[in-house]
C-alpha cells in the first residue's frame, strides 16, 4: 500500500463514520482523526508522507466532512504533523516536518 492508498482508505472510512461515531464529530473529532491519520503516515516513505500531508486537508477534512470542515487547514495540518511526529519519535525517528 502507498501513502496515497492509505489516504484514500482513511477518506472512505471517514465518509462512513463521522456522522455516526461521536469520536470523530466536531472540532475535537476532526483533530483526533488528523492525529490518527498522521500517526499512520509514519509507515510510509518520508516524501510520500509529506505529499499526503500537504493534500490531506482538502482530501480528508473538507471532503470527509461533506464540504463543512469543523476546523481550518492550519489546525488540521498541525494535528496531522503532531501524530506523524509522535509515531516517528516512538520509532526512533526525528522531526522532519515541524
Amino acid at each position: 500500500m502507498t501513502a496515497k492508498e492509505y489516504t484514500q482508505r482513511v477518506r472512505d472510512v471517514l465518509f462512513t463514520i463521522h456522522r455516526d461515531c461521536h469520536l470523530y464529530q466536531g472540532k475535537e473529532g476532526a483533530l483526533r482523526i488528523a492525529r490518527e491519520y498522521g500517526y499512520g503516515l509514519a509507515d510510509f516513505d518520508e516524501k510520500e508522507a509529506e505529499n499526503e500531508i500537504r493534500n490531506s486537508y482538502m482530501s480528508l477534512c473538507v471532503r470527509g466532512y461533506d464540504l463543512k470542515p469543523p476546523i481550518d487547514a492550519k489546525d488540521w495540518n498541525k494535528a496531522v504533523k503532531e501524530g506523524y511526529q509522535k509515531a516517528l519519535n516512538r520509532r526512533g525517528g526525528f522531526n522532519v516536518l515541524l
